[in-house]
């Protein structure tokens, strides 16, 4: 399994980012995307100032999870 830093750390655009990700099946790519977007989120000042919380889908709490609102709270506004 590979991991996001190992790949981006080879990375000097976004279709570096793509090529590097040719030969894996559809579920890693998906996988290192998920990861792609929640750093994103976290670091672009954009987002990180009004985003309380991110999470990979396999991150999400189990109270969360339980819950109909889980959009919202998945996207909750700080």
């Amino acid at each position: 399994m590979k991991q996001l830093k190992e790949i981006a750390a080879l990375c000097k655009s976004w279709d570096d980012f793509k090529s590097s990700l040719g030969p894996l099946d559809d579920l890693e790519k998906g996988r290192l995307f998920e990861e792609l977007v929640k750093h994103f989120l976290l670091l672009d000042p954009e987002y990180a100032t009004v985003l309380e919380k991110v999470w990979l889908l396999s991150e999400v709490p189990t109270a969360v999870r339980k819950k109909r609102i889980f959009a919202v709270e998945m996207f909750r506004i700080k």
